[in-house]
């Protein structure tokens, strides 16, 4: 996953775990370790109860709060998502209409000296 996209993905494995917790392992008891007897060959276990379940939820839940860490691909995809739209929200000045109305404006002094238009009555607005 690479530290991406880590919120959304542990709530399907949540389920996941929860749906193997209630069908499978409940039955089993809550100790992870379940000695059966010990052989020749060694230890025999039995099947594990739901504590392993609980533990991966736990830390599904940890991973899915915690956020992105400073080197994460989450991290530096939500930074660069952000200056994005900074840069998108940046309003624009607002541009002098040039038709007829403009010309037969009463404010066009006031237009054209924060312009470089060049109008008849004024020469040059440098």
């Amino acid at each position: 996953m690479a530290g991406a996209f880590v919120a959304p993905l542990t709530l399907p494995l949540a389920v996941i775990m929860i749906t193997a917790m209630l069908k499978v392992h409940l039955q089993y008891g809550f100790s992870s370790v379940r000695l059966k007897g010990i052989t020749v060959a060694g230890a025999e276990f039995g099947p594990i109860g739901y504590e392993m379940n609980l533990l991966y939820i736990t830390g599904l839940l940890t991973l899915a709060l915690s956020g992105p860490t400073k080197l994460s691909l989450g991290r530096w995809l939500s930074t660069r998502k952000q200056a994005q739209q900074k840069t998108m929200s940046v309003a624009l000045p607002a541009m002098p209409k040039f038709g007829a109305a403009h010309l037969t404006s009463p404010l066009r002094n006031e237009v054209l000296s924060n312009t470089r238009f060049v109008h008849a009555d004024k020469r040059s607005h440098w």
